[in-house]
């Protein structure tokens, strides 16, 4: 070769970054303001290698502010970043795309500098390109659009690459707010059939997924009326009294469980879903099949006969799934039905075994978020989940994260939730989702860091929780995270050393959370607040702020501040005089936090809208009214053992506030309309500890419409959420023992607040009494507990 052109090839190669210019085997992806690699495809990309190599690019860019090269693999120089599935991916890593499991990644360096992401077709090469992102390069994706992304500075190598890893959960879901954009689930490494899955991926086709089915699968005039375009108007489904729960005398409706004996039932029900499946999807792997979100299980002498014959409720279900499943076979072949066990049919059963075709998802709604299922308060949960897992080869966890009664509030769960889901990797669960708040926007205990770390769990059990925590929090709230990680720690300590059950339904934190350990959070998150404020980062102070806006939230939200506080027997959390401008600063700042709509367009409270939910604290805060004019048998009580309930607190549905004339007191009365059986006023009562037994009454007269009164006017009692079989007291108010002309006090019963109640009225479908008037609620104490008896 002539000198001179020698001299200058290798005046241009010096000019050139090279991959291994510094430690032996280091990869140097970028130096001195440039890099020699470009980003590989397949000649014929599919869409997601396609989109993985634009993320890669995109995020390459903005890392050290290079834009590499994207070349088809005919065009091939090393050192390149080769994604998906070449001819030269297959030759390095000796085994080809067909082979791979479901969501594998292979992440492989060779000696030229080449770097291999790839794994399964479809989202495998996804994750395996967010993977490298995030652990090599340093990326970090959080919620609403948020990113972390660091800057290479001068130089940017990487130690060589060999990882080849299939995570265990064959669904990763988690229903949280931050994950709504299908490019957050995939940086997130989640896998749910939420998002449309691509013709390559291996997502099992699932129908009916995240709901309660048999309401729609058996449906009733009313249910079919709720779901227009479900079945074909011109030809419905067949519907009968006979196909629906029988309870105390009469049948309920698709509302209430289905009759799970009844045999024109079943044709009906599998007649239904083999209609719904050829229309919506014929190649159907999986289809839910799952009891309504009641209690109101048959009790017809046919169900309780075949209950006590086959042993409990969860017998009786599976052999129905087992009978539905291998009727589907024949049209449907390999087709399995997914079922729940779920409050009255949690408990494994004793002599029915599911077949290969029946899936189970086990619901732990009823265990404590604060303590592990390997705690002594949540044996029979975890019992529950251990003995499904030793009969079925098919067993599913719906997990609960957050506080659905309240998501604003202080609800410490992060520390469990990775010991949970740790246990359900030992026990072989296939599938996990774990229902965050998935429209709470971003309100709420440490709900980025919440949602994102349940992520990471879900696609690697083994994460090291410390380490991700620090990485966490010194990257999102930059200097405040020091004195918010102790009080991440703080509160969960306290919360899992409380002898109190933490159930994902909980109206306050008053039982668990002491006064003086709220106030010692409040002033860790001041101190964040004055570090934050130093940060040239204005995020830093912006996602602080939203801690002291939780911690606010929480502060008025004590049953202390309310018409309780003789119950409680402890002083207010927010004196009266502060309650207003608080509230009122609460209500400025929550302006400013973003919400995040999902699919029933809520916000902050399940089923309710963050402005009623305001409306609800305004309501709770609501002053005690002057016990006037009380009723004969109430006179003389001590004033410290009865509590008058502000009408305020009436939640009322399809019901009327009414000034009676006849009533004691004026504006203190309530129309109810009865027709139906639903709940048509309610009373939220939180828990609250060491508070004895009291008493509730009601003040209740007929309209003076009624003439002919008979039979039971109206149902009343306590309700209370999160319990097997959900603890309800009935109270039937007869007719006859009612007045027009005045009000009678009426006993609803007795409670003694060990959990969060509410007190509730509905109709039980009585034509002779279309309505009643309510007027005062009164709570009378019985007794104190025994630790404070005089």
């Amino acid at each position: 070769m002539n000198p001179l052109a020698l001299l200058a090839l290798l005046s241009l190669a010096l000019l050139l970054p090279l991959p291994c210019l510094g430690r032996p085997g280091e990869l140097v992806l970028f130096a001195d303001g440039g890099s020699a690699y470009s980003i590989v495809l397949p000649d014929t990309p599919t869409q997601e290698e396609r989109q993985a190599a634009g993320e890669l690019r995109k995020y390459f860019l903005e890392v050290t502010g290079v834009e590499l090269p994207l070349l088809p693999q005919s065009q091939w120089r090393s050192p390149a970043f080769c994604l998906g599935w070449t001819p030269q991916a297959e030759a390095f890593l000796g085994c080809r795309k067909e082979e791979m499991g479901r969501d594998q990644v292979l992440l492989r360096s060779n000696a030229s500098g080449d770097i291999f992401l790839t794994g399964e077709p479809g989202q495998g090469i996804q994750y395996a390109v967010y993977l490298f992102l995030e652990e090599w390069l340093g990326l970090r994706w959080w919620g609403w659009g948020e990113e972390y992304i660091p800057d290479a500075g001068q130089r940017l190598a990487i130690p060589p690459l060999d990882l080849d890893y299939t995570p265990p959960f064959l669904d990763r879901v988690a229903t949280a707010s931050i994950f709504h954009e299908p490019t957050r689930t995939l940086c997130q490494k989640l896998r749910t059939s939420l998002l449309t899955p691509s013709p390559t991926a291996r997502a099992e086709r699932t129908y009916l997924e995240i709901t309660h089915t048999m309401e729609l699968l058996l449906p009733d005039e009313a249910s079919l009326k709720a779901h227009p375009g479900l079945y074909d108007p011109e030809n419905p489904p067949a519907s009968k009294p006979e196909f629906y729960a029988l309870r105390e005398g009469r049948r309920l409706g698709a509302g209430s469980q289905p009759c799970m004996t009844d045999p024109e039932a079943f044709r009906q029900l599998l007649q239904n879903l083999k209609t719904l499946l050829r229309k919506n999807m014929p190649d159907c792997q999986v289809v839910w099949v799952t009891q309504n979100d009641n209690t109101a299980a048959c009790e017809c002498p046919r169900c309780l006969e075949a209950v006590d014959r086959l042993g409990n409720r969860a017998d009786l279900n599976i052999d129905f799934m087992n009978r539905l499943a291998e009727a589907l076979q024949e049209d449907f072949p390999g087709i399995a039905v997914e079922t729940f066990a779920y409050q009255f049919t949690l408990e494994p059963p004793r002599t029915v075994r599911p077949s290969d075709h029946v899936h189970v998802r086990v619901c732990l709604i009823e265990a404590s978020n604060a303590h592990p299922l390997t705690h002594p308060i949540n044996r029979p949960y975890l019992e529950a989940l251990k003995g499904w897992a030793a009969i079925c080869s098919h067993v599913n966890v719906w997990h609960y994260t957050v506080n659905f009664t309240n998501f604003g509030l202080c609800h410490p769960t992060t520390a469990i939730l990775a010991q949970d889901i740790r246990l359900f990797h030992e026990l072989k669960v296939r599938k996990v989702l774990s229902q965050d708040g998935g429209d709470m926007g971003e309100l709420g205990w440490f709900t980025p860091y919440r949602q994102s770390l349940i992520a990471h769990c879900l696609w690697n059990p083994r994460l090291d929780i410390g380490e991700f925590t620090r990485d966490f929090f010194q990257k999102y709230y930059g200097p405040a995270a020091p004195p918010l990680l102790e009080l991440l720690d703080l509160f969960q300590e306290t919360a899992t050393a409380s002898p109190w059950p933490m159930p994902c339904y909980m109206m306050d934190t008053g039982r668990w959370l002491p006064l003086e350990t709220l106030e010692q959070g409040t002033r860790l998150v001041q101190q964040a607040l004055d570090l934050a404020k130093d940060s040239p980062n204005p995020d830093h102070l912006r996602r602080t702020a939203l801690l002291e806006t939780t911690m606010q939230w929480a502060r008025l939200w004590r049953v202390e501040n309310t018409c309780l506080n003789a119950v409680t027997r402890r002083a207010p959390a927010v004196p009266q005089a502060e309650l207003l401008p608080t509230l009122q600063e609460l209500e400025t700042r929550l302006a400013t936090v973003r919400k995040t709509p999902s699919w029933k367009y809520m916000y902050s409270k399940m089923g309710t809208r963050l402005e009623r939910h305001l409306q609800l604290l305004r309501n709770q805060l609501t002053p005690e009214p002057p016990h006037r004019k009380l009723p004969p048998q109430l006179a003389g009580t001590p004033p410290q053992s009865l509590v008058l309930i502000p009408r305020e607190m009436y939640q009322i549905d399809a019901s009327a506030y009414v000034n009676d004339a006849k009533a004691p007191v004026p504006h203190s009365s309530v129309r109810l309309p009865l027709a139906g059986s639903h709940w048509r006023m309610r009373i939220d009562l939180p828990a609250i500890a060491q508070a004895g037994a009291w008493e509730a009454f009601a003040e209740v007269r007929l309209p003076d419409a009624v003439h002919s009164p008979a039979g039971t006017a109206a149902l009343a009692g306590f309700y209370t959420y999160g319990t097997n079989f959900a603890e309800v007291t009935r109270v039937p108010l007869p007719a006859l023992a009612l007045s027009r002309e005045e009000y009678r006090l009426v006993s609803l019963g007795t409670v003694d607040f060990h959990r969060d109640y509410q007190i509730y009225f509905s109709g039980c479908d009585n034509p002779s009494v279309p309505e009643l008037l309510v007027g005062r609620i009164f709570l009378k104490r019985l007794s104190l507990p025994p630790a404070t008896q005089p």
